[in-house]
Formats: structure tokens, C-alpha cells, sequence
């Protein structure tokens, strides 16, 4: 292994082609993900990279700094932040560690939006029982403030208990969280089927290992969804955990795109926020239709989420249960609260949201996506919920991803 000695580049003129620092990056998970977005952008705009992943590298962008056009980092500590500022060269964050703090510009996951798709992909499959298994607090991530606290919102808002994993907090540590009014329950007290949101996929697969620990099954009495859909990682938990793709790809390319303008001013810019919104959920065994605990509701709900982008109408869902209309409806509304036309059209508006959110599809085309007969109709059923109009959603997340403070 080389050490950390400063050797400067073989080179005394600047490069021909921009010359890009990566710094702090793993080699795995979202970092790779993010890499592989950066090193695309990379390849169409001629740029060459240098990928300094450890104390060697970085002393060699800090010797050979004159040949630095931008740096596209992971700024995690002061430390980093103070050299990197040193150099006056223009820095892209891609750290979600607070990064107002440091200052550059950011490029992040939009994490409000990964805990709302969480509530919603549990909602889909019919959960009622809920719970988020780390609580916004004092964390030295950004993302489990901004992700847990909008999955309860979400969850809230539909009239269901948000509660907490109580075995997260032995002691005395619960009690500040039960001060606030967080409904705090150990995973064996937690309402059953319960559908557990994890921040990210490490925090999933604990949730695993300790469930399975104390008796539990996984899937059918609770669900888990983690946040970062690190393959590696969901795929070692037992059993495979279902997860939140947050786009790293996009988070790569939008976070060059902006070095890019950087670069083209010819100085550093001032800290701004630019939020990608997460791809989707990819899903696993640790979460599955069948923790219903109604065999009749979950072969309801499946035909639902399997066909809901098509023409179908409850008639539909009825023949593929193979029961009566009215016994499934009567089944149904106690269990839900709402009727089998409802559920129909709440998983329609899921997916309408997801879509208005996500892409720039026209308006007209996501209503036939997502099975409603028209835009008029998707209209009418966006007025009889709660939440903005499919133009105001438009307007809050064009071009895909919502640049903030």
C-alpha cells in the first residue's frame, strides 16, 4: 500500500480535459450507485476522474490542487470540509450529513418523498398497523429526521397510529419520545400485521435479526421496508428485505450537472439544496400481500395492486376472489373502513401521484397508466381526497426533482 505522502502528478500543464476529484466515496451501496451516474456524465462530457477514496488520494489532490477543475464529495466532518474549502475550487456534496453546515451545494436524495412512498407502498398492500423503527430526533444524518418523520406524517394523515419500536429504546432513553406522544411498543406488543419502516437497509435487517429473535414471523405478522435498496445487503437479510430505490444513478448525473455549471463559472457557488426524488420500491419477502390476515382480503387486495393500471371495476376484483359482492364488501369495510371501489381508487391516486411526481408525463397519459378512464375522471377522484391537485403537484416537483433551502 502506498502511504499518505504527497507524490505530485506526473505533469506540469493542466490536462486537456476537465479534471474531476472524487472524494470519499465507497465502493458499494448508493456511493457506487452515484458513481456510476457521475462516471456517465463523465463519458459524454469528457471529463477525467480521479477517484481518491482514501488519505493517499486526497493528498494528492491537495499537491497537485492547480490541476483540480471541481470536486464532487462526500462531506461528512469538518475536516474534510475545511481542505476542501481551502482549495477554492468548485465542490458538489452528495453527503447527507447536514449539509447546510458545510456549505457547497448538495445534490441529495429527496427524503421527505422516501417516507411518504414508504406509507404509501405498505397502504397499497393493505396494512393498517404501523410503525417507524427509528424516531425523528438528534441524528447525525439528515435523512433519518427528514424520512421517518414524513412516513409518519403520511401515515397520520390516513387516521392510522404511527407507533415506535420500543426495543430500539432500552431504559430511559424512550422516555423523551413518550413525553412528545410517540405510541412506543416492543416488536411483540406492535398490533399485528405491522408494517415497519427503516430508514435505511442496516436498520432493516437489525429489525430482521431481532424479530426473528423473539419468535416473529416475517412476513405474515410484520413487514419491513428499508431505505437505500443496497442489493448486497437486502438480499444477506433474512428474509430478503424489501426496499426504497433512492436513484443513485440520478443523484450521479444531477450532482455533475451541477459541477458542470460550477465549472463553466469558473468559481465555487454558495450552498443550495437540490432534492432527486427516489425511483420506487423494490420488493422482497420481507414484505408481502399475504400478511393480510383475511385470505378473501388478500387475494382482493393482490388483484388490486396487480391490475389497478388496467380498466377493471369491482366486479372484476370480486370474480378473482371467488366469493359473493356482499360478503367480501361487508369483510372488507371492517377491516378497512372503506369500500372495495375506494381501495380501487386510492392505489389509482398512488400511483397518479407517483408518476405526477417523478416523471413529466402529461397528465392525460398518467390518468391511462394508472386505469382511470380519463383525465376528467382521475380529476374527480383527486377532488374527493385529501392532498393538492394533480397541477399543483405538477408545479411542486417539475423537472423531476425540487431544489429547496
Amino acid at each position: 500500500m502506498p502511504n499518505t505522502a504527497s507524490v505530485p502528478f506526473p505533469t506540469v500543464s493542466r490536462p486537456s480535459r476537465p479534471l474531476v476529484g472524487l472524494v470519499g466515496f465507497a465502493m458499494s451501496g448508493l456511493d457506487a450507485d452515484i458513481l456510476s451516474g457521475i462516471q456517465k456524465f463523465a463519458h459524454t462530457h469528457s471529463w477525467q476522474l480521479f477517484n481518491a477514496n482514501s488519505a493517499w488520494g486526497e493528498a494528492q489532490i491537495k499537491e497537485n490542487s492547480q490541476l483540480i477543475d471541481g470536486l464532487i464529495a462526500v462531506v461528512a466532518d469538518d475536516a474534510r470540509a475545511a481542505w476542501l474549502r481551502e482549495l477554492n475550487r468548485p465542490v458538489v456534496n452528495v453527503s447527507n450529513t447536514f449539509p447546510e453546515h458545510y456549505g457547497f451545494p448538495a445534490v441529495l436524495s429527496q427524503d421527505s418523498r422516501v417516507g411518504e412512498l414508504a406509507a404509501d407502498y405498505f397502504h397499497e398492500r393493505g396494512y393498517s398497523n404501523f410503525a417507524v423503527f427509528f424516531l425523528p430526533g438528534e441524528h447525525p444524518y439528515r435523512y433519518i429526521n427528514r424520512r421517518a418523520a414524513a412516513f409518519a406524517q403520511s401515515v397520520n394523515t390516513r387516521g392510522r397510529i404511527c407507533h415506535g419500536v420500543l426495543d430500539m429504546y432500552p431504559g430511559d432513553s424512550a422516555k423523551p419520545f413518550i413525553k412528545t406522544g410517540w405510541n412506543l411498543k416492543t416488536l411483540r406488543d406492535l398490533p399485528k400485521p405491522c408494517g415497519i419502516f427503516c430508514t435505511d437497509d442496516q436498520q432493516g435487517s437489525y429489525v430482521s435479526f431481532i424479530a426473528l429473535s423473539r419468535g416473529l414471523k416475517i412476513p405474515s405478522e410484520i413487514g419491513i421496508l428499508g431505505g437505500d435498496n443496497f442489493s448486497l445487503y437486502c438480499n444477506l437479510s433474512n428474509p430478503p428485505l424489501s426496499s426504497v430505490d433512492l436513484d443513485g444513478k440520478r443523484i450521479g448525473l444531477v450532482a455533475a450537472e451541477s459541477l458542470q455549471r460550477q465549472m463553466a463559472d469558473g468559481k465555487p457557488a454558495p450552498y443550495a439544496l437540490v432534492e432527486v426524488p427516489p425511483k420506487g420500491v423494490v420488493s422482497r419477502a420481507s414484505v408481502d400481500t399475504s400478511a393480510l390476515q383475511d385470505p378473501l382480503l388478500a387475494r382482493a387486495r393482490q388483484y388490486i395492486l396487480e391490475h389497478s393500471h388496467e380498466r377493471i371495476n369491482v366486479s372484476d376484483i370480486v370474480r378473482a376472489v371467488g366469493t359473493s359482492r356482499r360478503k367480501l364488501e361487508i369483510l372488507h369495510h371492517q377491516h378497512h373502513e372503506h369500500t372495495l371501489l375506494q381501495a380501487l381508487n386510492q392505489t389509482r391516486l398512488a400511483h397518479a401521484r407517483r408518476l405526477i411526481q417523478d416523471t413529466d408525463l402529461p397528465l392525460y397519459q398518467i390518468a391511462g397508466l394508472c386505469g382511470f378512464r380519463d383525465a376528467h375522471q382521475m380529476n374527480r377522484v383527486f377532488a374527493r381526497s385529501e392532498g393538492p391537485t394533480p397541477q399543483e403537484l405538477r408545479s411542486l416537483n417539475h423537472d423531476s426533482y425540487r431544489k429547496g433551502p
